[in-house]
């Protein structure tokens, strides 16, 4: 079924300006980028809603399809396409500067939404709650490629409401279940643009400004397939990731929040031995594992038995049977 228009259901107001600004990045989504946009044409709301797209330059036929909805929805849908291939990072910068609404949610091209009040209902909490500057739910994974059943992204005991110091800890927002308040940024920090990924560090710049809202409702899906920029890599190559973006975090937010990041960074380098030794790279396990207790091992967010077990196999196997039996002997 053809989704109404949003104008048929919203009126915009006094000069045009959306409510809410729906940010959605493709590249190559030639397969999925229809559901995407159905599922935001789809939504019930009180207000005006504009759903602008950064098309990427993509090789196959997602130019065509997105067009094509530019075309049927002009007052609703604004496509910014690219002469070239810009890049994921430059394409999201340019797409969420060209938000102009009250509040930003985010939709990849590759996901969509499975509840039409999803909107409604995270505009109601975020104007119910001046404190939080984000609000997220919970989205269902979908695996493209079967290997998994479908699951829910956010564990059963994510907190209702959580903080900066948390989301360094550990992201376990979906993007697809993203909405912040527009205007908080005056402008990006030019390191923005050259992280590897950007959701976590768009929450993190967020989350100066205000605590974080968690809605226990399923109102997305989130698709795991072989094209994804994070499904493509290898658990190496991800963890490398996350260690460059918790250097630009540690740059940006200064001693403050040193002991989480110290934290988080001792985490990546712990499972960064573990992953070099799997691999036969027996030098890199060394050296990470020597990172990983350098980093913050003393912090009380990494466990430290994991963390002195890794770093007596690397450096001293026989005195980490010792430890193992005697810790048989007293357990």
């Amino acid at each position: 079924m053809t989704p109404a228009p949003v104008s048929s259901l919203v009126s915009a107001p006094s000069g045009g300006v959306p409510a809410v600004s729906v940010s959605m990045i493709t590249y190559n989504h030639e397969r999925y980028i229809a559901q995407a946009i159905e599922s935001v044409l789809m939504q019930r709301t009180a207000f005006s809603l504009e759903l602008v797209i950064g098309e990427d330059c993509s090789s196959d036929g997602t130019r065509a399809i997105v067009r094509d909805f530019e075309r049927r929805y002009p007052s609703q849908i604004r496509v910014l396409f690219a002469a070239r291939n810009l890049g994921a990072m430059t394409n999201c910068v340019r797409t969420l500067q060209a938000c102009r609404g009250q509040y930003i949610a985010l939709l990849d091209g590759d996901d969509y939404w499975t509840d039409p009040q999803k909107l409604q209902t995270q505009v109601d909490f975020l104007t119910a709650h001046p404190e939080c500057t984000i609000c997220f739910h919970n989205a269902t994974k979908v695996y493209e490629d079967g290997r998994g059943a479908p699951g829910l992204y956010c564990a059963a005991d994510q907190k209702p409401f959580s903080t900066l110091r948390d989301l360094l800890a550990k992201n376990s927002i979906p993007t697809c279940s993203v909405m912040v308040r527009n205007g908080l940024l005056k402008e990006l920090p030019a390191w923005f643009g050259q992280m590897p990924f950007g959701d976590w560090a768009f929450y993190v710049l967020n989350a100066q400004h205000g605590g974080i809202g968690y809605l226990d409702r399923v109102m997305g899906a989130y698709r795991v397939h072989d094209q994804g920029v994070w499904s493509r890599e290898t658990k190496i190559e991800r963890l490398l990731s996350q260690v460059a973006v918790y250097k630009a975090f540690r740059a940006h937010l200064g001693p403050a929040y040193g002991g989480e990041i110290s934290a988080g960074l001792s985490r990546c380098y712990l499972k960064l031995s573990s992953q070099y030794e799997r691999s036969g790279e027996k030098l890199n396990a060394r050296r990470y594992a020597a990172k990983a207790l350098s980093a913050g091992g003393l912090h009380k967010g990494v466990d430290r038995k994991d963390l002195l077990a890794r770093v007596l196999e690397m450096y001293c196997p026989p005195l980490r049977r010792v430890a193992r039996r005697a810790a048989r002997l007293l357990g």
